[in-house]
């Protein structure tokens, strides 16, 4: 199996030292940023763990060496799940691995939600997965005959 890079941004730090305020960044469905983001159980080496376990490559994007970078955002709701009903593909790479890509974040179990002045707050998270096929190596052994 090829492996799989993940990677995380978290968007809150580079927006506030930017002089964003968090309540600046509320749509109506959730918040931008907060003053506690989301924390994904056992934190971003538990997360890339999750991400890198259950994130299967396609066969057929095998095959047709599709790779790159599937940016999703989603909502992580006031209890800490995931609102599977806003994931939205940013940009994608190719739709076989868009949702293979959407598949796993519907499937991530609970997050520590939130929090905005103490209360628990719906907040949208961006992340990038990555789908890189290993090269083959061309410095196989051959066996002796």
């Amino acid at each position: 199996m090829a492996p799989l890079m993940v990677m995380s941004l978290s968007l809150a730090a580079q927006e506030k030292s930017m002089g964003i305020e968090p309540d600046t960044v509320f749509d109506g469905t959730a918040y931008q940023i907060v003053e506690e983001m989301p924390e994904y159980p056992g934190g971003l080496p538990a997360l890339f763990q999750y991400l890198g376990g259950n994130t299967t490559y396609p066969q057929e994007a095998k095959d047709k060496g599709y790779q790159g970078t599937v940016y999703l955002q989603f909502v992580l709701d006031t209890a800490g799940y995931v609102d599977t009903n806003n994931i939205t593909v940013l940009q994608g790479v190719h739709p076989l691995l868009d949702e293979e890509a959407v598949r796993v974040v519907k499937g991530m179990p609970r997050w520590t939600p939130g929090r905005q002045r103490g209360k628990a707050v719906s907040v949208y998270f961006k992340l990038p997965l990555k789908f890189t096929l290993q090269k083959p190596d061309k410095k196989k052994k051959r066996k002796k005959k």
